[in-house]
Formats: structure tokens, sequence, C-alpha cells
């Protein structure tokens, strides 16, 4: 006897970065406070500056691109020819600081890139008594509705290297915490072409 099951829903593709290419990435990230992006973030975050230099975010991208257009393949049975960077931002968030629910815009896919955690998050978390999500996760919501049989949300707990890619009008959004020092993590927004 033998069975299939197929998978619907979303693509949320993980990859993980080299400390080399943590390292270039860290180096893009500016507190230019010229280059504050609040305005444009749904984030209750204070610290959150627009990455200017794409050329040199790309380049250290494309081994992973490459890897996600393999899986959007996969995943949805056809291909595109071209990925843009269409906006990149660092977030520097702190305690007491979060992200609630919310979607991007203009673009085809999202991503974050996970840099630095504080130090003692990891000690938060496995003391937060909970049956739902716990301080610094991500939570992707797959449906807003709870319905028998569905799996509605994803919740991960990242860690320094991990890059995640998901369609832009997926609902995320990110706990809060209260340990002190910086969660950083770099949001970028993509636009596929068939053509």
């Amino acid at each position: 006897m033998s069975y299939k099951f197929y998978y619907s829903g979303p693509l949320l593709f993980h990859s993980r970065l080299t400390d080399e290419e943590l390292r270039k990435l860290f180096d893009l990230c500016k507190r230019d406070k010229k280059q504050s992006w609040n305005k444009y973030l749904a984030g209750l975050i204070k610290e959150e500056y627009r990455i200017k230099d794409r050329i040199a975010l790309k380049k250290i991208l494309d081994p992973h691109l490459v890897y996600f257009k393999d899986a959007y393949k996969n995943w949805y049975n056809s291909g595109f020819k071209q990925i843009s960077i269409h906006e990149a931002w660092v977030n520097f968030m702190k305690a007491n600081e979060s992200n609630p629910i919310h979607t991007h815009t203009h673009c085809d896919f999202s991503s974050v890139i996970y840099l630095n955690f504080p130090k003692n998050l990891k000690k938060e978390r496995n003391n937060t008594v909970t049956s739902g999500t716990k301080p610094g996760d991500i939570n992707f919501l797959i449906s807003a509705k709870t319905s028998p049989f569905y799996i509605n949300m994803k919740t991960l707990t990242p860690q320094a290297g991990d890059f995640l890619m998901f369609p832009a009008m997926l609902p995320h959004f990110v706990n809060s915490f209260k340990s002190k020092g910086e969660r950083i993590s770099v949001a970028i927004n993509f636009k596929i072409s068939e053509s």
C-alpha cells in the first residue's frame, strides 16, 4: 500500500548565510538618521534604517537566490526569470519593541535575515511559560481564521544567519522581549519577473 499527500499554501523558504556573508551584510547596516525608515514600516521599533547599497546586498544574497529560484519552481510548478531587490532596511530591535501583524506592499516576496540576538534571549525564552509563541519569535499567519485540521500558523525561533523568504502578502509578526541588547535583522523586499 502507498499514499500521497500534497502541500499547499505559501512558500516559506529557509537558507543560512555563512559567517563571511553575515560580516559583509553587517557592514551594510548603518545607523544613518538620514536613512530612517520608520515612517514606511509597521514596526514599533525606534531604529529602522534603509540600506542603500542594493548592488552589494544582491551580490551577498545571489547564492541563496539561486536556491530560492529552485524552491519556487518546485513549490509552484513554474519559474521566474529575474529577481530584484525593491527595498531593504535594518531593524535594531530592543527590549519591549515589537513588530505587529503586517504584510509588505509593492513587492512579490519579502525576506528577513537575522544578524544578532540579545545575549540572554535564549534564557528568557526558556523561562517563558506559555502554550503560545515566545519572546523574539517570528510568526507567519496562514489564515487569521482557525479551522479544524488546518495548520494556520508557523512559528520560528530564528538564529543568527537564518534567511527566510515568503510571499509579501503573508501576514507575520514578531514578539517583544525583555532582555537587554539588540535583535538585529535585515528585511528585504523583492520583485520577480517572468520575462
